[in-house]
């Protein structure tokens, strides 16, 4: 079963790849990645509701054309819905009284193998034209013919086919069939004319006519198309009366044969807008004028004028399809396709430089002035460390009791000792750094070589006094409250770098650009060391170095121990989690954002489960540093390996200054019960300068 499950995995395609995370996500999101989606997220809704609007209203359109040659006979019958024309000779009463006979015969020519040839003609009627024939036309095609338009058009006076023709055109000459449609204008015959009911006119109305005009023309209206394949809705095809073929002659001198072709159209149309199909089939005929030929001939034939309808050899099928609901949703898709690459890059580049500088400024702490800043620092700790030392010594000597006779005395000595040392502050202000501190221990040193136990009553008393006083302009009660104020002063002064235009510049110029400010080249350090972090071979490498420290540290059967230790327990109890930086920082947005949503007062009685949960938290961190402190010591006695020792150095000499700090006002406010500080009522600026004299020599950086 094992092995079934096995390869049954090897077969998964929905495997979850499993990737490094950051804030407890799988994938790293910004502000500008949050505005670009909801961006895009617009556009596609936009987008899709004006496809889906077109897609409704049948606007897109797919059409394709396609023109081939066909020669052969179709079995298609034209109509005169599908053709239909008037023609006439312009002259008065044409109708009553012609000057020639209009003709419209169907000519049948049969080509056989043998290469004889056969022709069959059958006339088909001719009638007055009526307006009822052109609009009941128009109308089935959904255009519009008023009668202002027939009657500018004189179409009363002309002559059209007989309702329900039908005419058949196919074919060329070399065809075995060719079909065709023939309109003769001869002499005017007075016993057909006679026949029909109408009347020939004499030789000399044409004589006069001729005279007067130079000539006979003929004139055909036709009912001709427009096709659109790619207009949107079903009026592809417009309607419109077509007037240019019009020619003149003279009978017995100029003749002419005109050959015009109508081309045919068809028409496969899919109105469906599911992927299943919906489809009507419609033929159109329609003139090309480009097509028409015509010859003029010289002679004396009783036929002055042929005009023959033929069928275009090359045919035109046109598919309209409207676009389907799969198509619409393709592309929607493409369009998002592309949206997602173009803003992808961008965004996702951003997200990467976003990333970057994130993790460095909680990785790190980026700092301007780190090697003067380190030294004052470290001067300052090393002034507190001789502090601590006299006050231990005083609570080693016999003789430090705060009750015995030279109490008396010990408020005007102190007074002396501030005013001896502000005649010598001015000479000492003008050093800095190590030479300031070897200038005040020197100083301390000839003074207590004076009066070596006096010296020591006077400096012990002296740091209580002036922490006493740092401690009230710090407004703190206790040790802890101060140590808590200065760790909050320490993680609100961090000033993380954040994306600048600079920045970006300088990342998009493969900095190029701003390579030299300080701040660009503090990120790139920084973000440079973080890339080379969250190497691969680096984390190997680190694990690696991990596996062999345990080696070293632990024996052979400390590590057999080792790998028999229980897994971390999850249980439903809650337990509190270990205080560090990252939790502190958090607790402090949290504050700041709370402070900026609810008022003041609102927030005091909503806050103080939080001051309570703070104020152990931060005794937790307080309380730890007495006892590695303490372990440290006993290291020391014990002359085995300081860890504790190094632990604290590894602090660096800011925390310890402030850890310090904090123990001797714990340490004067413990004794403030004891002992009673007695000093002269002194008024003015000099009291204030002369109590802060000292203490600014301890008062660490804001």
């Amino acid at each position: 079963m094992e092995k079934f499950l096995k390869e049954l995995r090897r077969v998964d395609i929905f495997g979850y790849q499993i990737t490094l995370r950051m804030n407890q996500q799988s994938t790293y999101r910004s502000g500008l990645g949050g505005l670009m989606s909801i961006i895009v997220i617009g556009v596609m809704i936009w987008q899709f509701s004006s496809s889906f609007n077109s897609f409704l209203n049948k606007e897109q359109l797919n059409a394709v054309t396609i023109t081939e040659y066909d020669p052969k006979i179709s079995d298609t019958t034209i109509t005169d819905k599908q053709f239909l024309f008037a023609m006439a000779i312009q002259q008065e009463n044409f109708i009553k009284n012609p000057f020639f006979n209009m003709s419209l015969i169907q000519k049948y020519n049969y080509r056989y193998q043998n290469g004889s040839q056969v022709s069959i003609s059958k006339e088909i009627r001719l009638v007055g034209c009526t307006e009822y024939r052109f609009q009941k036309y128009f109308k089935e095609e959904g255009s519009d013919f008023s009668q202002l338009y027939f009657n500018s058009s004189s179409l009363s006076d002309y002559l059209c086919p007989v309702e329900e023709a039908n005419f058949q055109l196919g074919g060329t000459h070399i065809s075995e069939e060719f079909l065709y449609l023939q309109i003769i204008i001869s002499k005017c015959n007075p016993q057909e004319a006679l026949n029909n009911g109408y009347e020939c006119a004499n030789q000399e109305q044409l004589n006069e006519y001729l005279a007067k005009h130079g000539s006979f023309k003929f004139q055909i209206y036709n009912i001709n198309s427009i096709i659109n394949p790619y207009k949107s809705d079903n009026n592809y095809r417009q309607l419109y009366l077509d007037d240019s073929i019009q020619y003149t002659f003279i009978p017995n001198e100029i003749g002419r044969t005109i050959d015009v072709y109508l081309k045919h159209y068809n028409i496969i149309q899919d109105n469906s807008l599911m992927p299943f199909g919906e489809t009507v089939v419609s033929q159109v005929f329609a003139f090309e004028q480009l097509e028409t030929k015509v010859i003029s001939e010289i002679g004396n034939s009783d036929q002055y004028v042929q005009i023959n309808f033929k069928r275009s050899p090359f045919k035109t099928t046109i598919k309209r399809n409207y676009m389907k609901f799969d198509e619409m949703l393709s592309n929607l898709g493409g369009i998002q396709q592309i949206l997602f690459f173009f803003v992808g890059i961008v965004v996702t580049l951003y997200n990467k430089l976003q990333m970057m500088i994130e993790l460095a400024n909680r990785v790190y702490e980026f700092s301007f002035d780190n090697t003067e800043k380190l030294r004052q620092q470290q001067e300052k700790l090393e002034l507190i460390n001789l502090a601590l030392q006299s006050q231990q010594r005083q609570q080693r000597e016999p003789g430090s009791s705060v009750n015995n006779s030279d109490d008396e005395d010990k408020p005007q000595t102190v007074h002396q000792t501030l005013i001896n040392q502000k005649e010598n502050n001015q000479e000492i202000k003008k050093l800095n750094g190590v030479k300031r501190f070897k200038a005040v221990v020197q100083y301390l040193s000839v003074f207590k070589q004076n009066n070596p136990q006096t010296q020591q009553k006077k400096e012990s008393f002296r740091i209580i006094k002036d922490q006493q006083i740092l401690a009230i302009q710090l407004n703190c009660k206790s040790g802890l409250e101060y140590f808590e104020k200065q760790v909050k002063s320490i993680i609100c002064r961090a000033k993380p770098i954040y994306l600048s235009f600079k920045i970006l510049m300088n990342v998009i110029s493969c900095n190029k650009f701003f390579s030299k400010q300080p701040r660009i080249k503090l990120i790139n350090k920084g973000m440079q060391q973080v890339a080379e972090q969250i190497d691969i071979y680096n984390i190997v490498q680190n694990l690696n170095e991990m596996i062999k420290l345990k080696e070293v540290v632990l024996s052979y059967h400390q590590q057999l121990m080792f790998g028999f230790t229980p897994k971390p327990q999850i249980t439903l109890d809650d337990k509190s989690a270990q205080p560090t930086r990252d939790i502190l920082q958090l607790n402090l947005n949290k504050e700041r954002d709370q402070d900026e949503e609810i008022g003041k007062e609102l927030f005091k009685t909503k806050r103080r489960s939080g001051d309570q949960d703070n104020y152990l938290f931060y005794a937790k961190i307080y309380n730890s540093y007495d006892d590695v402190l303490r372990q440290s010591e006993d290291d020391v006695q014990n002359k085995t390996n300081n860890v504790s020792k190094q632990l604290i150095e590894k602090l660096g000499p800011e925390l310890q200054l402030i850890f310090k700090l904090s123990k001797l006002i714990d340490f004067q406010s413990q004794n403030s019960t004891q002992v009673q500080i007695k000093t002269p009522h002194r008024r003015g600026a000099m009291q204030q300068k002369e109590q802060n004299v000292y203490a600014k020599m301890f008062n660490p950086d804001p």
